[in-house]
């Protein structure tokens, strides 16, 4: 038990998280791919090709480190059912 406590700290309204590098790399990788593909990416890239399953918290990552990330949400209906899926496309630096 002891060792599942050590990996994880306590953030805001006590909530816990994972303290370990994957956060960082992960956004370490979206910055990258945002700035070298100015189309953006959509949730569904994000796991495909970098193999992150929440964009939206590391895209939440790096606005707060001041970057100017849009969110352009696209809807459609495919075979009668609703689909809707956010793309995300970086502007620039705050």
């Amino acid at each position: 038990m002891a060792e599942y406590e050590s990996n994880y700290k306590k953030v805001g309204g006590g909530r816990m998280k994972l303290k370990n590098k994957t956060t960082k790399s992960q956004n370490d990788r979206l910055l990258t791919y945002l700035k070298d593909h100015r189309k953006g990416i959509t949730t569904f890239e994000a796991f495909e090709v970098l193999h992150i399953c929440r964009i939206s918290a590391r895209v939440a990552d790096l606005r707060d480190r001041g970057y100017q990330i849009d969110t352009i949400m696209h809807r459609e209906t495919v075979d009668g059912m609703p689909k809707v899926w956010g793309q995300y496309v970086l502007r620039g630096i705050a």
